[in-house]
């Protein structure tokens, strides 16, 4: 068996879940990490998913938590000028955009190769990872040979598709496919 295809990767949101539930999601998942790539890892609404509250929760159920936030989180500011141009909302065309730089392209082989040899998940908040830049790690995770699933919610667990917006160019996503046909049936 080649050595890619043992590595996986799993995603969850924690949404609006008590403590216990996404415990118990990723015990289920046989998750050892939990790489939280939230921005800004506070919750007012759910306190428990605090960066320090939620760290010393996993820690109490043998989980590792990373926070990678600054590398791999959302809420980025675009450019304007995007070459990602088949995603409609500004937001994940400069996230998208953030997938080019350095930090996001070190601290992705680092969860990647981290994925060898413990079972990981990508956490961020939104429950459904099509509303969220999850989405776009996995791409760029399938697109690197790892498998990557997404834990919905307990019984539910789906296996990742890329985006039919991106094609590859030189080992890279570009979000732009079918952009021009779009523009032409607009004209």
């Amino acid at each position: 068996m080649n050595i890619l295809e043992k590595r996986s990767l799993f995603t969850i949101g924690h949404s609006d879940r008590s403590i216990g539930e996404l415990t118990a999601l990723l015990e289920t998942s046989g998750v050892h990490v939990l790489v939280d790539v939230r921005r800004y890892p506070a919750s007012r609404r759910h306190p428990h998913f605090g960066k320090a509250a939620l760290r010393a929760s996993l820690a109490r159920e043998g989980v590792g938590y990373l926070w990678k936030g600054k590398e791999l989180g959302g809420k980025r500011g675009g450019s304007g000028h995007s070459k990602h141009i088949a995603l409609k909302s500004m937001v994940m065309r400069a996230y998208a955009d953030h997938m080019e730089s350095r930090d996001f392209h070190m601290v992705m082989s680092m969860l990647l190769e981290l994925s060898l040899n413990r079972c990981c998940a990508v956490m961020c908040a939104e429950k459904h990872p099509a509303d969220c830049h999850r989405s776009f790690i996995a791409d760029f995770a399938c697109l690197r040979g790892t498998g990557v699933s997404h834990i919905i919610e307990p019984g539910r667990v789906v296996e990742h598709q890329r985006s039919t917006l991106a094609r590859v160019e030189h080992g890279e996503l570009i979000y732009d496919r079918n952009a021009q046909i779009e523009l032409l049936a607009d004209g």
